[in-house]
């Protein structure tokens, strides 16, 4: 049987999640349980017990300045006893199907193992992954704690970057009462820069200061006098700490990295990394995502689209879209100038179109 488990019901994956995700604290867990279950669905095959589980977790989206409900697939696991056997396929169908349903435009997952999604039309689409950090980082299979010498080297720079600057921003740990200005902050930032993105309310940025808190981090703030320029989120625990998350204006990118070093170190001597998170994406609903598209070189796409999994998609389509917005039309095979799957479609239009996705669960 295949089905959703009711709201009394979700508590019954606890122990197959620690099973499957051994790496997540108790902590971490028990925030997951307790704040992110209360919204999301999750989606179980099951017999004498639970053999499969899908968990489908809701966020709201700005794509080309549209909102839509976009759900993040997580926690997607097999019970040991029943893998190989075709089980997860079926239950990932039926989760694209239902979502399809919904007239989702798309959904999202990072993958344990990449050869699952890319069967079911997921595929890799660029997101934000720091590269003006590029360099500076210490990648995580050469973490090691720094001696004294690094890290005073590393303080001394982060103030001669403010000396060259003339400016000298300041770090703190934001609190509930600092929402509304980083929900501004963050939602007028992610506009300027991206096409597609989770939008921050003041629920999301509670739930985040609960995330980081159990990952022994916070959410810290980066200011200048009373202005607000950036945001950063991470988490440590005993071999490393990681930024998980950057939103700062762009003339104060380097000198965060600096700050943030000695910030999140502190006495602890911790190695600091960026946190490179690899998203997959598949189109759920082509015509809803067809009205949503911008872009800044307009473009005409005539292309008959195979789906394996959702029926709706097929057939062959013309899209348009430029700065103004987009439209898309059903026309006749014949008009078709080329034929591409659902997920060569995803990253044909998900390319024209900059990402931001640095959601964790």
């Amino acid at each position: 049987m295949i089905r959703y488990l009711t709201q009394d019901e979700k508590c019954r994956t606890k122990e197959m999640y620690q099973e499957n995700f051994p790496e997540d604290s108790e902590a971490f867990v028990d925030y997951y349980y307790t704040h992110k279950t209360r919204d999301n669905e999750i989606l179980v095959m099951e017999e004498e017990a639970l053999e499969v589980m899908i968990h489908l977790n809701p966020y709201q989206f700005q794509i080309c300045g549209e909102p839509s409900k976009i759900n993040y697939i997580v926690a997607v696991a097999t019970q040991e006893s029943v893998r190989r056997q075709g089980k997860m396929a079926r239950v990932l169908s039926r989760a694209l199907l239902d979502m399809a349903g919904e007239h989702q435009p798309f959904t999202f997952l990072i993958p344990a193992n990449p050869r699952v999604y890319l069967s079911a039309g997921f595929v890799f689409v660029p997101t934000e992954q720091y590269p003006e950090y590029e360099g500076q980082l210490i990648p995580r299979d050469r973490l090691a704690p720094m001696d004294f010498r690094e890290k005073a080297a590393r303080q001394e720079q982060s103030l001669r970057a403010a000396e060259v600057t003339g400016r000298r921003p300041e770090l703190r740990k934001a609190t509930e009462a600092d929402i509304p200005a980083m929900v501004e902050f963050a939602n007028g930032f992610l506009e300027e820069q991206y096409d597609i993105y989770p939008y921050r309310t003041d629920g999301y940025y509670q739930r985040m200061l609960a995330e980081s808190a159990c990952q022994n981090g916070g959410l810290v703030l980066l200011e200048e006098g009373r202005e607000l320029v950036g945001i950063f989120s991470y988490g440590q625990d005993e071999e490393s700490a990681e930024l998980q998350e950057i939103l700062v204006l762009p003339e104060y990118r380097e000198q965060l990295f600096s700050l943030a070093q000695a910030f999140v170190e502190g006495d602890s001597f911790l190695p600091l990394a960026v946190t490179k998170m690899d998203f997959m994406v598949r189109i759920l609903d082509i015509r809803v995502l067809g009205l949503m598209l911008r872009s800044p070189e307009p473009f005409t796409l005539k292309v008959q689209v195979e789906d394996d999994i959702i029926p709706a998609n097929r057939g062959s389509y013309e899209i348009r879209a430029d700065l103004r917005g987009s439209s898309i039309r059903m026309i006749s095979p014949e008009e078709a100038d080329c034929t591409m799957d659902i997920s060569r479609l995803t990253e044909t239009l998900f390319g024209r179109m900059k990402t931001f996705i640095r959601e964790w669960v």
